[in-house]
């Protein structure tokens, strides 16, 4: 889009005049033709990243992206007794996904072309999976309804790899004779294979809610959680919740028949967490590609150096928020509410440029307000 938008309409799409498809750079390049031979055409006014849209969509024949997903949940749940119920839920996604490419010998401008003519394939695989565990009593006396819950959580993401090859100098000119059955010399092959790193999540947490007689309502939640992208020192961050209500319409000197034929007031306050930055974060991490001298013999050696600081004190970013607000029925038929809310967030995770002094060049995630 952006070459058919910037592309000077001087250029013919195609080159039909002889005397131009018989010269520079038709002539000497292996310029995209169409079906009938002619040369698409190439600007000689316009160049970097700027080529004939057409020419272009022929380079891309033949790729294309795939995708496959197996997705399942199942649970078990037993009455232990009238009050008490257990229950264990356990879901999994095993996803597939991956790419064909294929590039022709291809000459579209003088920043754009391929000499050699390339296939390749990339095939990904993960694995998520997570399981939680309650047990849950519940339990009415007279007007009283309580609820406890407690229960344990373990999620684990992004467990899988990625494995992909391309072939060079095959011995065909379309993506329709592409196989990976071309016997390649070593030196015309190239393959690569990453490991992913999982993302884990563990929790225990317990719920409470009480109401009495549908008027007076009560909801307190704490979660204890521990992600992988944290060290020891704070990898754990507990995040409480309470929330209150009133069912004014349920008292006795409510009048039924009114305007308002229901209506609840509402207030809670909550903390959740976030640990959304990428993995070892805390740790001091090391790459290589760093060269440097031994002595004087002025002969360079290629090395692993930190790419940013440690910082094991990384911890949990944290957001809170109190509402207070109603829900109304108006003429039996209207419902009306409102909220009034305040949030804050504390800890932010952000990446911070760390100074050359220190010859790190990874932006360390630090926390911030």
């Amino acid at each position: 889009m952006s070459s058919a938008v910037n592309l000077d309409p001087t250029t013919p799409l195609i080159v039909t005049d002889p005397t131009i498809a018989n010269a520079a750079p038709y002539s000497s390049n292996p310029v995209i033709r169409d079906a009938n031979g002619n040369p698409y055409g190439i600007s000689s006014l316009v160049g970097q990243e700027m080529r004939n849209p057409s020419a272009y969509i022929q380079t891309r024949l033949g790729n294309y992206n795939w995708a496959d997903d197996i997705v399942g949940n199942a649970y078990l749940e037993a009455a232990v007794t009238d009050n008490i119920k257990i229950r264990s839920t356990l879901g999994a996604k095993k996803a597939f996904w991956g790419n064909i490419s294929w590039t022709p010998v291809n000459y579209l401008s003088a920043t754009s072309s391929a000499l050699q003519n390339s296939y390749g394939k990339v095939e990904n695989k993960v694995f998520n999976w997570n399981i939680e565990n309650t047990i849950t009593y519940d339990k009415s006396i007279d007007n009283h309804h309580f609820t406890v819950l407690l229960g344990q959580a373990a999620y684990t993401e992004n467990s899988g790899s990625s494995v992909g090859t391309t072939l060079f100098n095959l011995p065909i000119s379309s993506y329709k004779d592409a196989s990976f059955n071309f016997d390649i010399p070593q030196t015309s092959r190239s393959t690569g294979t990453s490991d992913f790193i999982e993302h884990r999540v563990t929790s225990l947490f317990g719920r409470v809610n009480y109401n009495y007689n549908e008027k007076y309502l009560f909801t307190g939640i704490i979660r204890r959680d521990g992600s992988s992208r944290f060290g020891a020192n704070n990898k754990y961050g507990i995040f409480p919740s309470v929330s209150v209500g009133w069912v004014v319409s349920n008292e006795d000197f409510w009048n039924q028949s009114g305007i308002i034929s229901n209506l609840k007031l509402r207030a809670g306050y909550g903390v959740v967490g976030n640990d959304q930055i990428r993995n070892f974060s805390y740790l001091s991490t090391v790459a290589g590609g760093v060269n440097y001298t031994y002595g004087n013999s002025g002969v360079i050696t290629t090395g692993y150096a930190n790419t940013a600081p440690d910082n094991p004190d990384l911890r949990w970013e944290e957001t809170s928020q109190a509402n207070v607000g109603f829900d109304a029925e108006l003429f039996n038929s209207l419902t009306v509410g409102m909220d009034i809310y305040k949030k804050s967030t504390t800890g932010i995770l952000r990446p911070v440029t760390i100074p050359g002094l220190c010859r790190c060049d990874t932006k360390s995630f630090r926390q911030c307000g």
